[in-house]
Order: structure tokens, then C-alpha cells, then sequence
């Protein structure tokens, strides 16, 4: 699996639920979102290399996308997230 595409009606995704899928590249995310969170170690592992998270995500937890190949992102998007954790990209 190289590439998630996610409905517009996803509200969370949970833990682990990608952790070290080191094949996945790419994350879209069907408009209007209503992504809210991303949970702990979601993402640590994978391969991502470029994100671009909706604008209605409000929590992204601790290690989401911690050793991933992420290289770039919505940049100061990061920085109105509500409950921003630190180490949520740890590792990179």
C-alpha cells in the first residue's frame, strides 16, 4: 500500500492504525474533511514524505508521524493546532 485515501466523513484516525507501513507515500484526504484527530504512533514508521492535513484537524497526539521519511508539510499550519503535542514528529 503506497497511498490512503480518506473519505470526507472520517472524524479520527485511532493509534497505531499505520504504524511502520513503511511502503505508505502518500495521504489524501476527500474535501470537506472532517478529520479532527490523529492518534499516538499513527503514522511512526511509514514513509510519508510530503502532508497536507485538512484544515479541521485539532489534535495531533504524541509520535503521530515519529521516524517517518516526512520531508515537508502545511508548515505554520502546525503552530494553531489546539492540542498540539510535542514529539509529534520526533525522530525526523
Amino acid at each position: 500500500m503506497t497511498k490512503v485515501n480518506f473519505n470526507s466523513n472520517l472524524e479520527e484516525i485511532e493509534g497505531d492504525a499505520f504504524q511502520q507501513t513503511t511502503s505508505l507515500r502518500e495521504l489524501a484526504f476527500e474535501a470537506p474533511s472532517k478529520l479532527k484527530k490523529i492518534g499516538t504512533f499513527a503514522f511512526t514508521g511509514s514513509k510519508i514524505e510530503t502532508l497536507n492535513l485538512p484544515a479541521s484537524v485539532e489534535t495531533v497526539d504524541w509520535s503521530a508521524f515519529s521516524s517517518s521519511g516526512l520531508k515537508k508539510s502545511n508548515g505554520s499550519r502546525w503552530f494553531s493546532i489546539e492540542d498540539y503535542w510535542k514529539g509529534c514528529f520526533h525522530g525526523l
